[in-house]
């Protein structure tokens, strides 16, 4: 596992505006098992600020076909990287591999749910 230690906001990985981070901390084996962006106030501003102007000022709202693109898209690179989410969700929040596996709720399940959504979509 790599995990990542930055937030994803306006499509980069960027620090937290404060620099501070706090260790990422197994619940199952309390080993430090990666190192957090310690998000603040000033981020959430920073990210609801990159979404509305994705809204507002391009074509990402209207543009459905490249929405509905984007999604199949991210749920290809989510089932081709579920092995590892599955390792990282395990470590992170405790959980038995069989609630990360094939019909567990923290990792399959909603990433095989986008069939509907991207079926709903025209």
């Amino acid at each position: 596992m790599s995990p990542e230690s930055k937030l994803f906001i306006n499509g980069e990985l960027v620090d937290a505006v404060s620099g501070k981070t706090y260790p990422n901390i197994s619940p199952a084996t309390e080993e430090v098992i990666g190192v957090t962006a310690d998000a603040g106030p000033e981020d959430m501003e920073r990210a609801i600020a990159a979404a509305r102007h994705a809204f507002d000022e391009t074509d990402w709202s209207t543009n459905h076909a490249f929405r509905h693109k984007c999604l199949q898209q991210l749920q290809q690179g989510l089932l081709a990287e579920m092995p590892d989410f599955k390792q990282q969700i395990s470590a992170e929040t405790g959980s038995t591999m069989s609630i990360c596996g094939a019909n567990g709720p923290q990792c399959e399940v909603p990433i095989r749910f986008m069939d509907y959504t991207l079926e709903a979509l025209p």
